[in-house]
């Protein structure tokens, strides 16, 4: 059986080449605490590749100025990188490269294992919510009423008199009653925007809204009946 080497660092030169073919690389060294094998390191290697890198996704040193694909970016940056050189430095060797990356081997090698970084996946999660937002937010202002796939259905609500807006959530998906969510508004056992500070329910034969108005409060603050709105109540 043979014996395996254990590196005690890893030396990594990366490069960063915009669309204009502008080049900078840079060589880090990364630390290996937990005594990781090369086998599994260059494995990892392996699985990232040399080129079109997203260096948060793995955990990398990164030259580029953007961090994701999805970023808002002109026509001469963008997030990839390459992986330009890979040099294992084993007890009784020196590394002239003092500049010592903040992540550790072995957490690169987990972020590959999981298929990105935690941060990077909260991150492309942040990106893809403020994409649909901004999306949402030009249909409502177009005039459209929003189904969202769990459906969900939002529309502007515009106020004349000072020109501003508020986009107002019905949460339909219950049975049991419409729960009303409203932009920059939520209620006491919320986080958030994710609060329903209207709810309108039937209960005992009576439909009812239950109201919210007092963030700081967890019990509601109204709840007016429709009951003498009923048809049969009208008076000819």
């Amino acid at each position: 059986m043979s014996q395996q080497l254990i590196p005690n660092h890893i030396v990594v030169e990366m490069t960063y080449r915009n669309n204009n073919n502008f080049k900078r690389s840079e060589t880090f060294k990364i630390t290996n605490d937990k005594k990781l094998c090369s086998d599994v390191i260059c494995e990892t290697f392996n699985d990232i590749g040399d080129n079109d890198i997203v260096p948060i996704q793995w955990l990398l040193p990164s030259l580029s100025p953007l961090s994701h694909p999805d970023e808002p970016t002109n026509d001469m940056d963008h997030c990839y990188m390459e992986i330009t050189g890979v040099e294992y430095i084993y007890d009784g060797q020196y590394t002239h490269c003092d500049n010592t990356h903040d992540n550790d081997i072995s957490e690169i090698v987990d972020a590959v294992k999981n298929g990105g970084s935690i941060d990077y996946k909260k991150y492309e999660e942040l990106l893809k919510k403020t994409q649909i937002d901004e999306a949402k937010a030009l249909l409502l202002a177009s005039g459209y009423t929003i189904t969202s796939p769990n459906e969900d259905v939002s529309v502007l609500l515009f106020d004349e008199n000072n020109n501003s807006t508020t986009t107002a959530t019905i949460d339909a998906k219950s049975n049991c009653g419409l729960a009303i969510s409203f932009s920059e508004h939520g209620d006491c056992c919320s986080q958030g925007e994710n609060g329903t500070p209207v709810y309108i329910e039937r209960i005992n034969g009576d439909v009812r809204v239950v109201i919210y108005s007092d963030i700081n409060k967890e019990d509601p603050t109204h709840t007016v009946s429709l009951k003498d709105a009923l048809l049969s109540n009208r008076q000819e």
